[in-house]
């Protein structure tokens, strides 16, 4: 989505300067450069000509002819172009560092022979590159140039073009709201300046940004923002003016695109296929232009997928979104990727084939993680803090300019008085000279004598000045002294608190005289992140069925911990009605009962359900049956690994928490029999999560069972203290991201 947003903006930019491309024009331009009279107009006829063509092949043969001969006879004018349309078709090519290459001596060429428009289109495309690139703030510096630029000049339409740039890239990062006060920002300018065509690309950009913020959202807030995106397009859609070039036709395609994904997106909120033949409209309209571009190519698949499943056309939308996944997989688009994948899981789901919808959601969740946390907030952070750092640092150059202007001025003062001073003394001494000789001494006495009293008390006043800055010093020191103390008695009271806390959270898990009277050989690695942890472990037994759990809630410090405590004590009174009533122990039984309380609990006082779905925890129940052989496994989004005579056996839980779920199913039981003095290893997250190493990587499961299988021979104390050792190795010095527990017990 980034890169055919921003690439499009490059293509439009040039189109606004472009002349129609038909073979009567490309005929009469060789027939021009033929007759040309001079080498320099035949090259600037070069330039035209590579200007208005899209075939890479010709568009280089020309721009080099151009380059040669404006290289022979320095023109810098015709060299400027060439470099501004080689730029484009490596940026075209994706390659985007040769592309800065080329409109860095672009820019430099337009700079020396101050071509404005130049200057400000080589900046906005200096820009897109550096975004592409990932360096955020030689992005923003490259577009505030370009902005100035196109404002020093009156140019509005540009302007508005480039203030748009602005937001998209906001809207690429995920940052909503920076991109909306661009996009208004370049709407009152183009309203001012009475431009229809910007106008309605305004609203259109306002739309779509809409639509990205609330395309995920299930809840009624996103359908609103859905009907407010629609609302704004069709404003676009109706302000559009009749005119026919590529940056207008390319808008409206746009715009067609946004209005079918609205009303889509609307339809699957309100689960009425009322507006299916708004959805078809807009998708045929899209569809009537010939794309020559792959991103072009599978959005519209995707859109058109879209409305045949809302007609329950499944069969029909399959080979689409296939087809539109191989495109995108061979682009390695993985936002295109992203996007296919769940709507492959839809369309699989809505044929009735669970194995492969689950498959494709699974893929859709991978890169909607890995899109999200590694790259958007990465980007996003860099880019506030580079613009709070350039604020910062304007500030402080305004105070010294404006402090070095104060001196200066205190300074001429100063001389200014001695030399007058000096000027009054030579012409009172010469007085004094001529008419009072005998008492010239006198006079230079009290003269002197009355210098000294002034410089006496101009001392005293400085000293009085610095002593009262030396109070003003102490009273600061004294009043941080005392928000000091008052900080470190507030953390002593939080520190106390939550070690307090600690030791309720330890007294409600499982002791070691409990386990060990379970399971003689055991080891339990519970390292929390913080000082109370998000995960616990529980061992209990009930009519001779040893029950062991491990389970990891949500967040980790004081709200894991909360969760954590109401995990067990439902569990308790779980295990305890099941005693009671002389139900069967099944470990599935006891997911559910306490999935039932999960989802209960924290729907209270929750008008919005969905807003909780994130909220819960994933677990894993092992059984062991009376006879010591037979044990029962459940999981919920955990596994667990049994090793016998060094081999493991992953036994994998079910991919949903325990708690709300968008596919809510029943879980799933697995038995399997153990030997006496196999492992058996319940674990969290925690340590395959944990990045270290040379290549600052996870731990990952794969090394943590090979590591499992390697030591489940040793006694169970000392596999603990081996693991650990290889944890913080790996570790280092990188911080701990979340708790870690692993369990181990000898059948």
């Amino acid at each position: 989505m980034k890169r055919c947003l921003l690439l499009t903006i490059l293509c439009l930019m040039t189109a606004m300067s472009a002349a129609p491309q038909d073979a009567d024009f490309f005929d009469s331009l060789l027939r021009q450069a033929a007759e040309a009279d001079s080498d320099t107009a035949k090259a600037k006829i070069y330039v035209q000509i590579a200007s208005n063509v899209t075939d890479p092949d010709t568009l280089m043969k020309y721009n080099s002819l151009a380059m040669r001969i404006a290289m022979h006879y320095g023109d810098k004018w015709t060299l400027m172009a060439c470099y501004d349309n080689l730029g484009w078709l490596q940026y075209y090519n994706l390659d985007v560092k040769k592309a800065i290459k080329s409109y860095t001596r672009c820019l430099q060429y337009a700079t020396e022979i101050n071509d404005k428009h130049f200057i400000g289109t080589a900046n906005l495309c200096l820009g897109n590159a550096y975004f592409e690139l990932g360096e955020i703030s030689k992005m923003w510096d490259a577009y505030s140039k370009s902005l100035e630029t196109f404002q020093e000049q009156n140019d509005t339409s540009n302007a508005c073009i480039v203030i748009r740039t602005m937001g998209q890239a906001f809207t690429s990062l995920r940052m909503f709201r920076s991109a909306q006060e661009q996009y208004h920002k370049s709407l009152a300018l183009s309203t001012e300046n009475h431009d229809t065509a910007q106008m309605a690309c305004d609203y259109h950009a306002i739309g779509e940004t809409l639509l990205h913020q609330f395309d995920e959202g299930q809840s009624q807030m996103a359908l609103q923002g859905i009907i407010a995106a629609k609302n704004y397009l069709k404003i676009a859609e109706q302000m559009m003016p009749p005119i026919e070039n590529d940056y207008l036709t390319g808008e409206r395609i746009s715009n067609n695109i946004s209005l079918a994904n609205c009303y889509i997106k609307i339809c699957k909120l309100q689960n009425d296929t009322k507006y299916i033949d708004s959805c078809r409209h807009y998708v045929n309209l899209f569809k009537q232009f010939n794309f020559s571009e792959l991103e072009s190519d599978i959005l519209a698949a995707q859109t058109e997928a879209d409305v045949l499943m809302l007609e329950n056309k499944h069969a029909k939308a399959l080979p689409l979104l296939e087809a539109a996944l191989q495109k995108a997989v061979k682009e390695t688009s993985e936002h295109n990727e992203m996007s296919i994948n769940k709507r492959l899981a839809e369309c699989y789901e809505g044929l009735g084939n669970k194995v492969r919808a689950y498959d494709h959601f699974k893929r859709y969740h991978d890169l909607n993680r890995k899109i999200i946390n590694e790259a958007e907030i990465r980007r996003a952070s860099d880019l506030m803090a580079k613009r709070e750092i350039k604020d910062v640092t304007d500030i402080f150059n305004k105070e010294r300019v404006v402090s070095d202007e104060r001196q200066h001025r205190l300074t001429l003062v100063m001389l200014t008085l001695a030399v007058i001073v000096a000027l009054l003394v030579v012409i009172v001494a010469l007085v004094l000279k001529a008419f009072r000789e005998k008492r010239i001494s006198n006079e230079t006495l009290m003269g002197k004598n009355a210098i000294l009293a002034q410089q006496k008390e101009e001392i005293a006043t400085q000293n009085d000045a610095l002593t009262e800055k030396n109070n003003e010093i102490a009273r600061q020191r004294d009043l941080l002294a005392t928000q000091k103390e008052s900080l470190i008695h507030a953390n002593n009271q939080m520190r106390d608190s939550i070690t307090y806390a600690q030791r309720i959270q330890l007294s409600a898990i499982s002791s070691q005289e409990e386990i060990d009277a379970l399971f003689p050989e055991n080891f339990v690695l519970y390292r929390p992140r913080d000082i109370v942890s998000g995960d616990f472990y529980r061992l209990d037994t009930i009519r001779g069925n040893r029950i062991i759990i491990v389970a990891d809630c949500t967040g980790h410090g004081v709200p894991g911990a909360l969760l954590s405590m109401m995990g067990i004590s439902a569990l308790k009174d779980i295990f305890s009605q099941m005693e009671m009533l002389g139900c069967d122990i099944d470990p599935t039984e006891i997911l559910e009962r306490l999935r039932i309380f999960i989802k209960k609990t924290l729907s209270r006082g929750n008008a919005d359900s969905a807003s909780a779905t994130g909220d819960g925890m994933d677990m894993s129940i092992c059984v062991v049956r009376p006879d010591g052989q037979t044990i029962d496994f459940a999981g919920a989004n955990q596994s667990i690994l049994h090793v016998h005579d060094g081999k493991s056996t992953r036994y994998k839980g079910d991919f949903m928490p325990i708690g709300n779920y968008v596919k809510e199913s029943k879980f799933t039981m697995r038995t399997f029999t153990a030997s006496r003095g196999d492992m058996l290893y319940l674990f969290t997250d925690g340590i395959q999560d944990q990045l270290g190493g040379p290549e600052l990587s996870k731990f990952s499961l794969k090394r943590l069972t090979d590591l499992l299988e390697l030591m489940s021979q040793l006694p169970a104390v000392q596999q603990m203290y081996e693991i650990e050792k290889k944890v913080e190795l790996w570790m280092g010095n990188n911080l701990q991201l979340d708790d870690i527990t692993l369990l181990g017990v000898r059948i």
